[in-house]
């Protein structure tokens, strides 16, 4: 299976703040909300405050699409001179971006 993602970069909204409370959107240029991300959890001692862990949660969906690219690029790049072990994860990480797994 061939999946095809939204363009990047991917951005998270400015004002942080999500359609629902205690949310935030991860939107692109040429679509609009992609995801809504968690921003506050229930279990976590920042209630009523945007979550650290939420953040970077967020974060990382953001980069997913620069992180594909540079997975990719280093597949191919490589010299051969990159440990075996890295390249499987890199080769596992992009099969697993695309669906293919």
């Amino acid at each position: 299976m061939n999946t095809k993602h939204t363009a990047g970069p991917w951005t998270l909204e400015p004002d942080y703040k999500g359609y629902l409370k205690g949310t935030i959107d991860v939107s692109s240029k040429d679509h609009g909300g992609l995801a809504t991300v968690v921003w506050v959890m229930s279990n976590d001692a920042s209630i009523g405050e945007k979550s650290p862990e939420c953040e970077a949660n967020a974060r990382l969906i953001a980069a997913a699409p620069e992180l594909l690219e540079a997975l990719q690029q280093l597949l191919v790049w490589d010299d051969g001179n990159l440990p075996g072990d890295l390249m499987d994860a890199a080769r596992a990480a992009i099969t697993k971006a695309k669906g293919e797994a």
